[in-house]
């Protein structure tokens, strides 16, 4: 189901809502489509796309509000701009190396698709660029899933989003204490770490709201999710075994070192250490 709405480019006006009302929402469920909303607005550089998936229409039972806002960290209120751009000079990005796309608040949990034209200098198809969402809150950046993605046609990005976040796009990626990578949201624990010859316990693992375990890294997922893979290896196999699903048999008396790999695209890979003890 697509929808075309043409917008004026008004020196000093700026229109704050596009809304899409709830009996649109339903008749796009009906038609078993994602719904397309362009937005085109004389000045190209103002026009966007947004695309909302039938999962995430499930997940939207009133009117929602379509608008996209682009523009360069400077833009961002006085406190929020400080602190994004000190993230950015530590990792030496310019105010011409970055922007923000602005996702317009509503009461959903379903995920908005942004399509906006990629505010960065001599962006062409092909070349890499980064993206992050705000974390008011904490003032970090985080890593959003698949946060690596590729300049497409006429010089677009685009970002699987929610409502009422905030993005900062960047053509390098970023690293330090107030960026959060995916992997950093991973947790490993044990069920027990301690277990009697016979018994069995098993690795317990968060993989956090972003990462979903897949066969491999290229493997296909739901909205705003990015494949891990994860695996498991005993260092003594025949005291403790460790199988696929991380379930932990106990086979003979000693302390047992389990190596938990988590591996995303782009080689990234966190590794965790646990000791099992069998009595």
């Amino acid at each position: 189901m697509l929808i075309k709405i043409a917008v004026p480019d008004v020196e000093g006006v700026s229109v704050r809502k596009v809304i899409v009302t709830k009996e649109s929402i339903e008749s796009a469920k009906e038609s078993s489509k994602k719904l397309v909303v362009k937005i085109q607005n004389e000045d190209p550089s103002k026009s966007y796309t947004v695309t909302i998936p039938q999962g995430q229409l499930k997940k939207m039972d009133q009117e929602i509000n379509v608008s996209v806002k682009t523009g360069k960290v400077s833009g961002m209120g006085s406190s929020n701009r400080k602190k994004v751009n000190k993230i950015l000079s530590s990792n030496k990005v310019g105010e011409d190396n970055s922007y923000t796309v602005a996702i317009a608040s509503n009461n959903t949990k379903g995920g908005i698709k942004v399509t906006t034209p990629a505010m960065l200098p001599s962006a062409k198809k092909g070349d890499k660029v980064y993206a992050y969402a705000y974390n008011k809150k904490t003032g970090k950046l985080e890593e959003i899933p698949n946060s690596k993605r590729s300049v497409i046609k006429n010089g677009e990005v685009a970002i699987e989003g929610f409502s009422g976040n905030t993005y900062v796009i960047t053509d390098k990626e970023l690293s330090g204490k107030k960026v959060v990578k995916l992997l950093d949201k991973t947790k490993v624990s044990l069920g027990k770490a301690s277990v009697k010859k016979g018994g069995k316990t098993k690795v317990k693992l968060d993989l956090g709201t972003g990462l979903v375990a897949k066969p491999s890294v290229k493997s296909s997922t739901s909205y705003a999710k990015q494949a891990a893979v994860v695996t498991y290896k005993s260092s003594d196999p025949k005291k403790v075994k460790v199988s696929k699903d991380g379930t932990i048999t106990a086979k003979g008396k000693g302390k047992v070192k389990i190596t938990v790999k988590i591996k995303l695209a782009g080689g990234k890979v966190k590794t965790v250490k646990k000791n099992v003890t069998v009595k």
